[in-house]
């Protein structure tokens, strides 16, 4: 649903600092590590009470002259709120003054996180093993000690599981995601309406959580939610619509406790793509998100920072956080990051080797498919989140994702 409210009222001024007036407040641009320049000038985002009916919010405004133009609606549980071009200073202080707007923040852009420059296990099942093997990654993580050269996981490998891999969308044409695994309708939220995948990212973060060579979870579907173009930039509103319609499409199938909500993207502290992403969670969906790739504190990024997402750094091959990799209290587990083959786009067996949170964030995306398939009573996201941490291996001050295999 789109509503238009437009009047034309007082001179556009610069908005510095931080309005507090009532129950909500107007949260600036320059309240976190990101650069001024991310911050996309006119746009916001308003974020209800969840008691407050989004038509009886619009009434309310309705009665003085604005110059609010609204150009998506949330709701996702208990998050409402909504996205708006708004001119004037004015406007956005009458918003922070009304008591159902919980807070004003600006829009921003968001990005792909890389741009591409004591043994525990599960019982033995029908284990099968790959050799050779695409990425040492696999390897780590489906064996305790580092340095294996061949995979090995359950042959059930994530069946009827599905990945919402929220990117720059997924070349379904490649031969890893053969019997339309990837072929299923996603979400367009780009100017090209499709979830064609023009930069590689999302491909990229596809293969390792379910490429039959360079994948986890070999049987899981993948699912498209474009929320990035091709240079792998997006917006803070984007995000959160492509997070609503992911938890919507998963929720009206009936697989919100067979999927995982993957983000391998990230920008400056945002409370509503927070307050969305944790909204997903608590109803059920259970969101990954990269750490990050900039050495720093991952506390100060969205959506890592939303309370509920299972916060992934990377780790190189001698089981030490990759230099690169953020930190910080919030990270859950770690995971290969460093020289990971896996799809790209181009052809329909186009590879590429990469380093970053992306490639970590992917291969916990693909454990927890993988054991939502192998213990059915794993049907929230904090139960799957405690499986992986409960087998994840030890190595210093880090925890390495690992699949229980028994090896």
């Amino acid at each position: 649903m789109q509503v238009t409210i437009r009047w034309i009222s007082f001179a556009f001024v610069a908005l510095l600092g931080s309005i507090s007036l009532c129950a909500a407040s107007l949260i600036p641009g320059d309240a976190d590590i990101s650069s001024a320049a991310d911050i996309i000038p006119g746009k916001y985002i308003i974020t209800l009470s969840p008691k407050a009916p989004l038509s009886q919010h619009l009434r309310s405004i309705s009665k003085r002259d604005t110059s609010i133009f609204i150009t998506q609606d949330f709701n996702i549980g208990s998050f409402k709120g909504y996205a708006a071009d708004i001119a004037f200073p004015a406007d956005v202080s009458h918003l922070t003054s009304l008591d159902e707007v919980l807070s004003v923040e600006p829009d921003r852009v968001v990005r792909v996180i890389d741009d591409f420059a004591a043994t525990k296990t599960l019982d033995r099942r029908a284990l099968v093993t790959q050799t050779p093997i695409s990425n040492w990654g696999l390897g780590r993580i489906s064996h305790v000690a580092r340095g294996a050269t061949n995979y090995i996981y359950d042959e059930s490998a994530g069946a009827n599981t599905w990945a919402y891999i929220v990117d720059t969308g997924i070349n379904d044409q490649h031969v890893q995601f053969a019997v339309g695994r990837a072929s299923q309708p996603g979400y367009g939220g780009t100017a090209s309406g499709t979830t064609a995948d023009g930069n590689g990212h999302g491909t990229a973060v596809a293969g390792i959580i379910a490429g039959t060579r360079d994948g986890v979870a070999k049987k899981a579907f993948i699912i498209p939610v474009k929320v990035l173009d091709d240079r792998g930039a997006g917006t803070v509103s984007s995000v959160i619509a492509g997070t609503q319609w992911a938890f919507n499409h998963a929720s009206s199938n009936g697989r919100l406790s067979k999927s995982v909500l993957h983000f391998s993207l990230g920008g400056g502290y945002s409370a509503a793509l927070n307050n969305a992403v944790t909204s997903a969670v608590n109803g059920g969906l259970m969101a990954v998100v990269a750490a990050g790739s900039s050495n720093s504190n991952a506390a100060n990024y969205s959506p890592a920072s939303a309370a509920g997402a299972f916060v992934v750094g990377a780790s190189a091959s001698n089981d030490v956080r990759a230099s690169f990799s953020n930190y910080g209290s919030i990270v859950s587990v770690y995971a290969p990051g460093q020289s990971i083959t896996t799809t790209y786009i181009g052809s329909s067996t186009a590879t590429i080797t990469l380093n970053g949170t992306t490639c970590s964030a992917a291969f916990v995306s693909g454990v927890a498919l993988y054991l939502m398939r192998l213990f059915p009573e794993l049907t929230t996201p904090a139960a799957v989140a405690a499986k992986v941490l409960d087998l994840c291996t030890p190595a210093g001050s880090l925890c390495i994702l690992y699949n229980g295999s028994g090896y």
